[in-house]
């Protein structure tokens, strides 16, 4: 192997010190098959580095992959050679020469599979170039597009059939389509669509993609909500919903989907793998062709050697193997990790409330009743299994006094349900498609029970009445209106739970509820005012369990994002667990790479009257502190230019801290300051507006400066970069420590505290900080950036607080002190800044 120093990565523009470095760590890992965890600042150059690394440690293994395989064969076919002149033992040269001939055939086959998935990527690209030309030369006359076709590119669509049909099996092959897969590939995962196509643009920029002869075959997966294309099916928001309609037009003989051919998936699948497309992409194309985006990209996985996917399609067992997806001998990136051990214990954890079970039992009981003499015995009995289960479920909760947190198999025991076999009465749900049938039962029961609840549009007879303004008419019209509308309102909300979903909902219900090889707990969570509220909610304990598969089977796994620190808690819940050898693990932290004069970082412990500032929660809400707060922050950022993001620890706290500051007026000393107000909103919808109007505000003029109140963890703490003059300061207010009384955080303390002695107690330290480091980190996006970051609490001086601070924050921070210093430090640093541009 070639001096790290010396390797050439190709990166598309001159690297950072501290990005050779980490291309160096990256291609070490895949090198050597270890276990990885990656820490790089954004704003370091972070997706390029993973690109470069990982696409030449891969076009170096295929090179490196075939001079072995060349060498071996060789070296046995010299062996042969130098066993013929040794005729002393005839039998035994026969013996061995067969030996090494199986061998021989052994790694032909192996070279074969290696030298055609090579041409096959060069003729995918051959082919993109062609398409290309074709297109650059449409206004050219058809006869003369035609020749240069035929001379230019001879029989080059033949040619990539043909290769094809070499490489990939037919639908109907089964389990034979593993052979076809080329290993070892790469499985690239992040949180967010759009976080995945920035990846494929960066891709883009690469010679990996511009070079024919090396460039690499990339798929990017998704669900069916995103790639189906077809309106009886897409024109539903539910995913199990789709995904069951989908279902019927594979089943149904005569009314198939339009864009499942086979044939024209395979040629766009080829298209997909010669061009490097992102999503959005694939999804135009797919529309241009007529053909189903979903299952071309699902057939071209084998031939992919990067798959881009989001985390649920790698962290949830039956999606990856609804897609297919091998780990043996791959390699595994997962970007933006800093969520992990929290995203994989989400995924994996479901509540299921007393409402969807009273619903359900009803409707399961009016179906079995309507359709008894339908169903054969097998069948009957499942669904009568069903309903007794649900009903013990139900009547559980009903009778229920207190909240209460037990094992699993001890609710299965009070449930009395330990000697129905829940296995075959998944397989049933699964089988039946009972999900898809009852939930179209009850809406069609629905209809017929309740036909006055359906809306009709006023008639002409009542426009007609409006247009004379007949008063009195249409008022009883609208009333009347008023009351259908009422009555569907009502439908609607009892029907809120009566989806597709319940029945999804029960059946990972109870496969979790037998699967007692977890570490897992059964919350039961009662709602005295409202009963229907009441639920029981299966807490995934140890995240070790969904990552075994992962770790266990992969080449190489690198986790990796902008703040992974403290890495203490995937070592606990991860590498400890699933007694991962400390060979096989490694980690790095990246510096960021701008200079220290780009950023000053200040912990202030005190306000302008000397208050103490602790926002533990027993002294939060002092008076006297929410009023110094208020005070503090009005001086601060009084010389802060432009755009500054103010953080709380919940939505609840700055809720009540703007209503004081709205009675003691501290808010209009921010407008006196020429401070716009902006904040964060609750609802999703609406956060895209109010970051348009903030950044519009901003831009609009040179002197313009705005606040945003946010919330740490909240809807604008990730994902969205507040770089240059929407980000020039970034203030956290407080630690946002989980409340320790809640049972749920206080099963996973006590599980981590088994598994080492104050692990536990660690990981509720390091949650907080985590998602401190995450939001002072929205600020500094690229080299030439630069902020001031104030974190304001006394706590910050605590060394166990600051030390799980960012590296790149903890550098240059400079310990609590009092708000006159820290505002001279502010004051200084936008003076100098100021003077410089």
């Amino acid at each position: 192997m070639c001096d790290q120093n010396q390797r050439n990565y190709d990166f598309p523009y001159k690297p950072y010190d501290i990005q050779i470095k980490l291309m160096n760590k990256l291609y070490e890992s895949f090198e050597n098959g270890l276990i990885s965890i990656i820490e790089s600042p954004t704003g370091t150059g972070k997706s390029l580095s993973i690109i470069c690394s990982l696409s030449k440690w891969m076009e170096d293994y295929k090179s490196k992959q075939q001079r072995n395989l060349e060498n071996k064969i060789n070296e046995l076919r010299q062996q042969n050679s130098d066993e013929q002149k040794n005729d002393d033992d005839w039998l035994s040269v026969q013996l061995k020469q067969m030996t090494n001939n199986n061998q021989i055939n052994d790694l032909n086959v192996e070279l074969e599979k290696l030298t055609r998935h090579i041409a096959y990527s060069k003729e995918l690209k051959k082919k993109k170039i062609s398409r290309i030309n074709r297109q650059i030369n449409v206004t050219s006359s058809l006869k003369r597009t035609s020749d240069e076709s035929n001379n230019d590119d001879p029989d080059l669509e033949d040619l990539i059939i043909q290769f094809d049909q070499d490489f990939n099996l037919n639908e109907d092959d089964g389990d034979e389509k593993n052979v076809a897969y080329f290993l070892p590939k790469i499985y690239y995962c992040s949180r967010t669509h759009s976080q995945l196509s920035q990846f494929i643009n960066e891709f883009k920029k690469t010679r990996y993609f511009h070079d024919n002869q090396q460039s690499l075959m990339l798929t990017p997966l998704s669900s069916r909500v995103n790639y189906c294309i077809n309106n009886q099916v897409n024109c539903f928001n539910n995913l199990n919903m789709i995904n069951e309609k989908c279902n019927d037009l594979k089943q149904k003989k005569n009314q198939k989907c339009q864009y499942k051919n086979v044939l024209k998936m395979e040629e766009f699948g080829r298209q997909i793998l010669g061009d490097v497309c992102d999503i959005e992409e694939i999804i135009s194309m797919g529309k241009q062709r007529q053909t189903c985006p979903y299952y071309s990209t699902r057939m071209v996985i084998p031939d992919s050697e990067i798959v881009v996917m989001p985390y649920n399609c790698l962290l949830h067992r039956a999606t990856r193997e609804n897609f297919n997806i091998k780990l043996q001998d791959s390699i595994v990136i997962i970007d933006e990790a800093h969520n992990l051990l929290e995203t994989i214990v989400n995924v994996n954890s479901l509540e299921i409330r007393s409402r969807q079970l009273s619903l359900l039992l009803k409707y399961l009981s009016l179906y079995m009743a309507r359709y008894y003499n339908r169903f054969n015995a097998l069948n009957l009995k499942y669904l009568k299994q069903m309903i007794f289960v649900v009903r013990k479920l139900f009547n559980h909760l009903g009778n229920q006094k207190e909240n209460q947190c037990i094992q699993p198999l001890d609710l299965t025991i009070k449930l009395n349900i330990e000697n129905i076999n829940i296995h075959e009465l998944l397989q049933f749900i699964e089988q039946s498609r009972i999900a898809s049938k009852l939930q179209m039962f009850s809406t069609s029961k629905k209809t017929n029970d309740n036909p006055q609840t359906k809306i009709t549009k006023p008639s002409g007879t009542l426009e007609f009445l409006k247009k004379i303004n007949n008063n009195k008419n249409v008022k009883i019209a609208e009333k009347d209106n008023k009351k259908r509308m009422a009555i569907t309102k009502t439908n609607d909300e009892e029907e809120e739970f009566l989806n597709i979903n319940t029945i999804h909902l029960i059946k990972d219900f109870l496969a979790s509820l037998i699967n007692y090889n977890i570490e897992a707990k059964i919350l039961i969570q009662i709602d005295a005012k409202n009963p229907e509220n009441s639920s029981f909610k299966y807490l995934l304990l140890s995240p070790s369990n969904h990552f075994q598969d992962i770790l266990q089977q992969c080449r190489s796994v690198i986790l990796c994002g902008g703040t992974m620190k403290p890495f203490d808690d995937y070592v606990n819940q991860l590498y400890r667990p699933l007694n991962i050898p400390e060979t096989r693990q490694m980690f790095f932290s990246c510096n960021h790479v701008i200079s220290d004069d780009k950023l000053v970082a200040i912990g202030v412990s005190n306000g302008p009257n000397g208050v103490r500032l602790n926002y533990s929660y027993h002294s939060r809400n002092s008076p006297a502190i929410i009023k110094e707060t208020g005070l503090l922050l009005v001086d601060l950022v009084k010389t802060i230019p432009k755009g500054i993001v103010i953080f709380f620890p919940s939505y609840d706290y700055q809720e009540s801290l703007l209503k004081q500051w709205e009675q003691q007026d501290v808010l209009k000393l921010f407008e006196r300051n020429h401070k716009r107000i902006f904040r964060e909103p609750k609802k999703n919808s609406q956060v895209q507006a109010v970051l348009n109007n903030y950044t519009k505000f901003i831009k609009s003029s040179p002197m313009n400066s705005a606040i945003l109140f946010s919330v740490i963890g909240g809807k604008m703490s990730e994902g969205i970069n507040f770089s240059d003059d929407l980000g020039r300061g970034i203030v956290v207010v407080g630690l946002p420590y989980a409340n320790r009384n809640s049972i749920e955080l206080m099963e996973k303390i006590n599980h981590l505290n088994r598994i080492k002695s104050d692990a536990g107690n660690e990981y509720y330290e390091n949650l907080c900080m985590r998602a401190v480091n995450q939001s002072i980190g929205r600020a500094i996006r690229h080299q030439n950036d630069y902020a001031t970051i104030v974190l304001i609490d006394e706590r910050y001086a605590k060394s166990s607080v600051n030390s799980k601070l960012s590296d790149w924050i903890r550098s240059r921070f400079r310990l609590p002190n009092n708000h006159k210093d820290a505002r001279l430090l502010i004051e200084k640093f936008f003076q100098t800044k100021n003077s410089k541009n």
